[in-house]
């Protein structure tokens, strides 16, 4: 039973198997670009949220799709703590990779 539940809700059964908890899907909203600061939000809108997500690079690019601002994961691990306003249960926090 276990199996057939988890084949079935993770698409083995008809379609491409995918597992949300391996790969789950964040979206990020709300860019303001405000005194050369970037904020936006980011959430997991699909797949548990017990363990994380990473955010390892924001790409920023104009309207012609030249990148302006690009951070990646060391980049993104050295901001302060104090730059995360945690609205959700699941808590977002800074990490040694992002």
């Amino acid at each position: 039973m276990t199996l057939l539940t988890n084949q079935y809700f993770h698409g083995g059964v008809w379609g491409k198997l995918h597992n949300l908890s391996v790969r789950p899907r964040v979206t990020i909203g709300s860019p303001v670009v405000n005194n050369n600061t970037l904020s936006f939000t980011v959430f997991r809108d699909k797949g548990p949220d017990v363990y994380g997500s990473f955010l390892i690079r924001v790409t920023l690019k104009d309207g012609a799709g030249n990148i302006v601002l690009q951070p990646d994961m060391k980049d993104l691990s050295r901001l302060p703590a104090a730059q995360i306003e945690n609205a959700f249960v699941a808590k977002v926090k800074l990490g040694r990779h992002a």
